[in-house]
């Protein structure tokens, strides 16, 4: 008894999730031993969960009474959280008004131009994601289709709608309730596939032909299949590169036999960087090879600070340059700024 009333004083960790009472409670020693687990823990923790062995009914009114006498009736503050039939319910109506805004989370592209309707799938979504992380902290939950109002698959291409949408800017923290499996889809049976595992299937699906890489139709159509599916979870930029790859080196037998898939991917992607790079220091007349240095020192966890700045503004040429500004090197320089950060962060998330 001793030992168990020090922990009810002392004792204190925000991980504590579940108290399990076997013995009756009441006022001080009842909001003490309740109290072990209210620390939150992130969204992953917004409450927690007390588990009476004994006297239900009664430990309701010594619950009430506690609640009078030291947390004003629990009217300030939400001392008891919703029962966990009315919180699936708040998540079906949610995820209503989020399958109204998107029926079809794999058209989520249909909504990139669209900046009202970006605008309400945002909150819908953020919304449906916040009930769905409280309803997962009840020891009752479980995935449940009907209920719920759709499918656990087609929730994660939700997410993946949202990502496409909306990607984070350099590699920050997401937001807890959305972070989920992503990028990531099962492939026959248990199996879970992610970008990087998506590159080393295609490299097992493939044979040696006259000296070069190929594949038969049918993995062909698998690959194709697994590709649009990391698009759909979240991972649009990966994928099109992906698609891109195959259809262009792989199809077209490109690749020699020598080759690991994995490093003429990273090589092809290499290359394709580097002609966006030269197409923009085209454009800009600046120095490429310089853009191309910069671009690699460039870091998206700091997107405002662009590596050699100063050495790219000192090789602006404006009888090089392409665009509205040639031949007027204060404009050129004056506009390249801005520019020259939103095209680092873009190129840095499309080759990541």
């Amino acid at each position: 008894m001793g030992v168990a009333d020090q922990l009810l004083t002392g004792y204190d960790s925000k991980r504590i999730n579940t108290l399990y009472v076997d013995r009756r409670l009441e006022l001080q020693g009842l909001i003490q031993a309740y109290s072990r687990t209210n620390r939150v823990f992130g969204s992953s923790k917004e409450f927690g969960t007390i588990i009476n062995f004994q006297y239900p009914r009664m430990t309701q009114e010594l619950v009430r009474a506690a609640l009078e006498l030291y947390g004003g009736g629990g009217k300030n503050t939400k001392v008891i959280v919703a029962e966990y039939e009315d919180a699936v319910d708040e998540l079906n109506k949610r995820m209503i008004n989020l399958i109204q805004e998107l029926s079809d989370p794999t058209r989520w592209i249909d909504l990139r131009d669209d900046k009202d309707g970006k605008k309400r799938f945002k909150a819908a979504f953020e919304e449906a994601a916040k009930q769905l992380n409280v309803v997962k902290q009840y020891y009752e939950f479980g995935w449940d289709n009907k209920r719920f109002g759709l499918d656990e698959h087609k929730w994660l291409q939700y997410i993946g709608a949202y990502r496409n949408l909306f990607p984070r800017i350099g590699d920050g923290p997401e937001e807890e309730e959305i972070r989920e499996l992503q990028g990531r889809t099962k492939l026959q049976g248990s199996q879970v596939i992610d970008a990087q595992s998506l590159i080393e299937l295609i490299g097992n699906k493939t044979t040696t032909e006259g000296g070069y890489i190929v594949i038969n139709d049918n993995n062909l159509v698998l690959v194709q299949k697994q590709i649009q599916e990391l698009s759909n979870l979240g991972e649009h930029e990966m994928a099109e590169s992906l698609k891109r790859f195959v259809n262009e080196e792989l199809v077209s037998g490109h690749i020699p036999a020598t080759s690991n898939f994995d490093e003429a991917f990273q090589d092809w992607q290499d290359k394709q960087q580097f002609e966006e790079v030269k197409a923009f220091a085209s454009e800009w007349g600046i120095d490429a090879d310089l853009l191309s240095k910069s671009l690699k020192e460039y870091s998206l966890l700091k997107p405002e600070e662009i590596p050699f700045r100063d050495e790219i503004s000192k090789t602006l040429d404006p009888d090089k340059a392409t665009n509205p500004f040639a031949g007027n090197k204060l404009m050129l320089n004056m506009n390249l700024g801005p520019v020259l950060q939103k095209w680092m962060r873009e190129i840095k998330q499309k080759y990541k």
